[in-house]
């Protein structure tokens, strides 16, 4: 049975001008690799929801994911990406987290 993922790439602050700039081009590719070898993917730059932590809360309830996999893109945003952790263990913990 083909597991369902989510990439993610976690809410962070950015300057207002960055906002809804471009997904994370890494997350692109592996998204498009690992859907092209049958797998169900879905990719969330979670710097355009509105309120990015409890909608990213409510599509991990909704959803629920077998694995997330988090990138960090710049070492500035490591709390976040650690607060983003937290909130997939705490939301999904059967799922793996990468």
């Amino acid at each position: 049975m083909p597991q369902k993922i989510l990439l993610l790439d976690p809410p962070h602050k950015v300057f207002g001008a960055l906002r809804m700039w471009m997904p994370s081009p890494g997350l692109m590719s592996l998204s498009a690799y690992i859907e092209a070898n049958g797998f169900d993917v879905d990719l969330m730059d979670a710097t355009i929801l509105d309120q990015p932590w409890t909608d990213l809360e409510h599509l991990l309830k909704r959803e629920n994911y077998d694995i997330v996999g988090i990138t960090c893109s710049a070492a500035t945003f490591h709390f976040d990406a650690i607060y983003a952790a937290r909130l997939i263990r705490d939301t999904l913990p059967d799922g793996t987290l990468q």
